[in-house]
């Protein structure tokens, strides 16, 4: 195609920095750049069943998904093609360029519309005149979302033909002056028509059939997928100016290709082989190979694993200690396999327990890939997550982090607003940035992560595309209180719409809210009758799930256990002392922890408040034999980060898990640590003795969790698991607290 009146003058980026530049980027060429990088994305980087997903959204088989998507992303920018764009820059030649194609700047005093708003006004006609077919409603939904690509779709009263702004031509002129500037309005029409040609050829044309649907799952994942393509097509490290068409359209299509190959091979964005995974229970926990599973893991492995060819909700409930994360991660790689999903996310309720998880995670993930050559993108989601030791050394594998730091420009504005040497394990800095961390094919972090992407928060739907097609684990759901609870139910719906996996692990969960938590997926998934889904109930422990369309319980003892699983259960003394933990201070504490670790043996403290810990710890360190006093530690969530991190890692080396042979080489002979909730969930710390503050039963279940937790040997005095409940500070007459 020749160049034609209007496209040689059509800009969309200029340097935001050096003003006296007299670069500037073509609009042709942006969308193309974009659209390649979207179709790479498609074709290489995406899950098969994130194809299969949003292709079927779209009422299409995943080639002709192929050809439409980078088409529908390319046009993004549409709205830059208007006045109230083009003669933003304050640029004397760009402006002069415009006059001499008769390209007016519009009326003076006009209303200002942000340029992503125009891509919407103008797409909704294009839908409209292409004739696709669709209805009002759906050509609105794939305008909104193809413009709301800077992070907020576009209100609803754009589409509202009694606004001053009449909502067709560029968005710009006033209802009042229609008909003295129609021949002005013409000729953006005529530019805006030449856009859209000019990038069908440019990618080699359209195929005759269209989508036919607009199921909302998918427009979401379609809107979060165009952000992140423009995100990197804006990148002018990769993407660079092509001021005055220095290049024939023939010869950019070219260049642009090997452009967008490089930017995300260089951003560290790759698909994980999925064929060579292990699944047996030896090879997934090598340093558990020596002992069979429990009776949970087993349940998992032999009964729901199977049953994974399609997305479902697995919700686990067992004791604390029975091994639920390794259930969860046998599903995870099952589930992976066999339905051609791009990874996890692990979210968990704190960024202690992350942090705990994350290096669980590392792991694991050598051991799944340490022979395939593959390379591992690993990511810490939390508020403090740049500031783990763990984190920042996957960081350093990170080749040319230089590189990979992608810094798109002009973007969302008009001017105006330890591994084997096999296995690379490595934290990818472009994904390390605020809202991209989910993109990223494995993550671990805070729940909270996750159910953001269940409120209308800027990028959510990007959040929403991160999570699509992975298999997303939640730790703890017992500790999640009703607003948590609400959110998690949402976030479910479009988690089941989306074709994620989800594993929901807890302790133990009322009925009511298992069943809950199990409709609201079901709805997502379109399951019917999800509202009134009843599974049967089995005895405690169980395993619950949905998966495509059938739902059921299994105890999960129904397997006979082995002569070594015997001895997994254990039964726990409760005692009550007779005074709260401060009374005289802290007397009966004092003694009752000298009695207990006279022959040596680990204590934990728990208390209920930061404050409460800090006073106990001091009153211990006051009233203890003075040989004792260096034997008693404190750890809660309000020191500085630095130094939580610091004690953390400490805690854990010193009351976790013992090593494959048994043998625990930094477990302290005495020891007593004052602690807040941060050591009561998912934390792998067991100590001989606890007390606690008196707490709701679903907590103090949590703190015995992290009795007697591993087998080891113990002193004479602390053979029996033993928990002294320490009364509130204030009781009235009635004995009420």
């Amino acid at each position: 195609m020749e160049h034609t009146t209007y496209l040689s003058v059509l800009w969309a980026k200029t340097p935001m920095t050096d003003k006296s530049s007299s670069n500037w980027h073509p609009l042709r060429c942006h969308l193309l750049d974009v659209a390649t990088v979207a179709r790479l994305l498609w074709n290489k980087m995406l899950a098969p069943a994130a194809q299969r997903t949003i292709a079927a959204g779209l009422g299409m088989d995943e080639e002709t998904a192929a050809q439409w998507i980078p088409f529908l992303a390319g046009l993004h920018d549409l709205g830059k093609a208007s006045p109230m764009f083009q003669y933003c820059a304050n640029r004397d030649d760009l402006e002069e360029s415009l006059s001499e194609k008769k390209l007016a700047r519009g009326y003076a005093g006009t209303k200002k519309i942000p340029h992503d708003t125009i891509s919407t006004l103008l797409l909704r006609d294009l839908f409209t005149t292409e004739a696709y077919g669709w209805s009002t409603k759906q050509v609105q939904t794939m305008a909104v979302a193809i413009g709301g690509h800077h992070g907020i779709f576009p209100p609803v009263s754009t589409f509202n033909d009694n606004e001053t702004i009449i909502p067709n031509a560029a968005g710009q002129w006033r209802k009042s002056d229609t008909d003295a500037l129609a021949p002005a309005q013409a000729a953006w029409r005529i530019a805006q028509g030449e856009i859209v040609t000019a990038l069908r050829e440019d990618l080699g044309g359209m195929p005759h059939y269209c989508p036919q649907s607009l199921d909302n799952a998918a427009v979401m994942a379609l809107a979060g997928f165009i952000t992140v393509a423009d995100w990197i097509g804006s990148d002018e490290h990769f993407f660079t100016y092509n001021t005055d068409w220095k290049e024939p359209p023939d010869a950019y299509r070219v260049s642009v290709q090997e452009k967008a190959e490089n930017a995300l091979r260089d951003l560290g964005w790759g698909v994980l082989p999925t064929d060579t995974l292990p699944q047996t229970f030896a090879e997934l926990f090598p340093s558990m190979k020596e002992r069979e599973p429990f009776p949970v893991q087993r349940v998992a492995l032999e009964t729901i694993a199977p049953r994974l060819t399609a997305p479902g909700l697995v919700i686990i409930e067992a004791p604390m200690g029975q091994g639920k994360t390794e259930a969860a991660l046998i599903l995870l790689a099952h589930a992976i396999r066999r339905q051609g999903l791009s990874g996890a996310y692990f979210a968990l309720p704190t960024q202690a327990t992350s942090n705990g998880m994350f290096t669980r995670m590392r792991d694991y993930l050598t051991a799944w890939y340490g022979e395939t050559g593959a390379t591992i993108n690993l990511m810490l989601l939390h508020g403090h997550a740049d500031l783990s030791d763990d984190f920042d050394k996957l960081r350093q594998h990170d080749p040319d982090p230089t590189q990979r730091d992608l810094n798109p420009t002009n973007i969302g504005s008009d001017h105006d607003a330890g591994e084997p040497a096999d296995l690379t394990l490595q934290a990818a800095t472009w994904f390390t940035r605020r809202k991209r961390g989910l993109l990223a094919p494995w993550g671990v972090g805070t729940v909270d992560q996750a159910l953001l992407a269940a409120l209308q928060t800027k990028h959510g739907f990007v959040r929403l595309f991160g999570l699509a097609h992975k298999v997303v684990i939640i730790d703890e759901a017992h500790a999640y209180d009703t607003y948590m609870t609400t959110l998690l139910e949402r976030l479910l719906e479009w988690l089941a719409a989306l074709g994620c996996t989800v594993i929901i692990l807890s302790a133990t969960l009322p009925e009511q809210r298992r069943t809950t938590l199990l409709q609201s997926y079901a709805k997502g998934a379109n399951i019917p009758d999800a509202e009134t889904l009843e599974p049967p109930v089995q005895p405690y422990p169980r395993i619950s799930w949905v998966i495509g369309g059938e739902n059921s319980e299994i105890e999960a003892h129904a397997v006979p256990p082995t002569e070594q699983e015997q001895t997994t259960p254990k039964t726990i003394t409760v005692k009550r002392l007779l005074k709260p933990l401060l009374d005289d201070n802290a007397a009966e504490l004092t003694q009752i922890l000298t009695e207990q670790l006279r022959e040596g043996g680990c204590a934990a403290v728990i208390c209920n408040t930061v404050r409460r810990a800090q006073a106990v710890y001091r009153a211990l360190r006051a009233s203890l034999p003075a040989d004792w006093r260096d034997d008693v530690s404190l750890f809660h969530a309000r020191y500085r980060f630095m130094e939580r991190d610091e004690i953390e890692k400490r805690v854990l080396v010193r009351f976790g898990k013992p090593d494959e042979h048994g043998a625990s080489p930094c477990r302290p002979r005495r020891a007593i640590l004052v602690a807040t909730q941060v050591i009561e969930q998912s934390l792998d710390l067991d100590f001989d003795v606890m007390v606690s503050d008196l707490a709701p039963v679903d907590l103090v279940l949590q703190r015995m969790g992290r009795l007697h937790r591993h087998n080891r040997a113990r002193p004479s005095l602390l053979k029996t698991p033993t928990l002294f409940l320490a009364p509130p500070d204030r009781i009235n007459a009635n004995g009420v607290p």
